[in-house]
């Protein structure tokens, strides 16, 4: 598997280099792992620049902040190549890298700590790549820290539909190979979380344990078709990131990955993004998954 980190010159960038250097640990590496590290100057990021300073100065400051980063973390031990590259976006830049090749994973830190609030959580570049997903796309708070108290399982997260497809296979992947347990989690949606005022509790319990059964019994049916067998699951109700993300945090898990509808970025006007919302709030690294090729 390759892994490609796209770095962040300013500190949101140190929680994906701390994960980074946890996934490139010899007791979890694999002999096919490739670790890359990519940092882009941005078209829109030197036109300011260009008036204070020249090109090749801004490059010397940039490559002397890259390479402290990278020193302060053993992930530039495994690294087989580092550079910086100009493009015109960085999410451009990310995706090239990814053209045409298989098992390739993108990683980038967000913009917003873990348990900050406010519109703006992602990133300008976390955000694109999570909405285009080139391949899947690990985003990881900036103030994690992979300690060993992070013993828990690979979270996935799925609809039950094939937009999780996607997620299903590389949950089970990551789980394998960092010899975890694998949780499957799905969350039950409308009348069940908030029933008419006029539907009697006892009423509202029967739907909800009928309902659960009933989705239990899909899970169960969806695991299969990805042979997944003996698997731990979770039915929860409720608002599927709060859900979720709480999930994560009770059991310690080292990862959530989800699937994604692909909305376009005017259905996302109108439609929630789970995977965005999920990346932008969790206090674990969230990996979102596109399904795959039809």
């Amino acid at each position: 598997m390759r892994w490609i980190l796209g770095v962040d010159t300013r500190d949101r960038c140190q929680g994906a280099l701390r994960f980074g250097e946890w996934l490139a640990d010899e007791s979890r590496a694999s002999p096919d792992d490739r670790f890359e590290a990519l940092h882009v100057l941005q078209d829109e990021d030197l036109r300011p620049l260009r008036s204070h300073a020249s090109l090749s100065e801004i490059e010397r400051m940039a490559r002397e902040r890259f390479t402290e980063l990278l020193a302060q973390t053993r992930l530039r031990e495994s690294l087989a190549s580092h550079e910086i590259v100009y493009e015109a976006t960085a999410e451009r830049a990310l995706a090239k890298r990814v053209t045409g090749e298989d098992e390739v994973v993108l990683m980038v830190g967000r913009r917003a700590p873990r348990g900050a609030t406010g519109w703006t959580r992602l990133g300008r570049t976390a955000r694109r790549l999570v909405r285009t997903l080139p391949a899947p796309v690990v985003v990881v708070p900036p103030d994690f820290a992979p300690a060993a108290a992070h013993a828990g399982p690979v979270l996935l997260g799925t609809n039950l539909g094939p937009d999780s497809d996607g997620a299903a296979d590389f949950a089970a992947r990551l789980a394998e190979k960092w010899k975890r347990p694998l949780l499957a989690a799905t969350v039950l949606p409308g009348i069940i979380d908030e029933p008419p005022a006029y539907l009697p509790v006892v009423a509202h319990q029967e739907l909800v344990e009928s309902r659960r059964a009933e989705v239990q019994h899909d899970l169960e049916l969806w695991l299969r078709r990805h042979q997944l067998y003996g698997i731990e699951t979770a039915v929860l109700t409720g608002d599927p990131v709060d859900r979720l993300t709480g999930l994560a945090f009770e059991r310690d898990a080292v990862m959530v990955v989800v699937g994604s509808r692909m909305l376009t970025l005017r259905s996302r006007i109108y439609l929630s993004s789970i995977g965005s919302d999920l990346a932008g709030t969790a206090t674990v690294p969230v990996a979102v998954v596109p399904p795959p090729p039809t």
